[in-house]
């Protein structure tokens, strides 16, 4: 396992990991070692990336991307059922808000009208 050091900490930060642990009825390295562990297992927010979702059935194709600006648009579209078409402004708030778990919730939507959805670069 590996090790970490933190330099320069405040003391007003150091007390208050030292009483989130003790609230916790943990050591602070121990109570450390779980935040961090919570903290990496969350999403990662990206921000630049593109989806691309494809039905190969019905042909049709959505394409969107996210840029650095926080700005998002629909790169291709093609041959979209209503539902499709219904879920667009959707997808492109969640690309723009860009919050923990919103590329992961554009994603999930998109599966439930695509076949096949990937994350590319845009």
């Amino acid at each position: 396992m590996a090790s970490i050091q933190i330099r320069e900490i405040p003391e007003q930060v150091l007390d208050a990991l030292e009483e989130r642990a003790a609230a916790a009825g943990m050591s602070r390295e121990a109570w450390l070692r779980e935040q961090l562990a919570k903290l990496a297992a969350g999403p990662v927010v990206r921000r630049t990336y593109a989806l691309r979702a494809f039905d190969h059935a019905t042909g049709a194709t959505l394409q969107l991307g996210r840029y650095p600006d926080g700005s998002a648009e629909i790169i291709k579209q093609r041959h979209l059922s209503d539902a499709a078409l219904e879920m667009r402004d959707d997808l492109l708030a969640l690309l723009r808000r860009n919050e923990p778990g919103d590329r992961e919730q554009a994603t999930r939507i998109l599966g439930e009208h695509f076949e096949q959805v990937f994350e590319t670069t845009v």
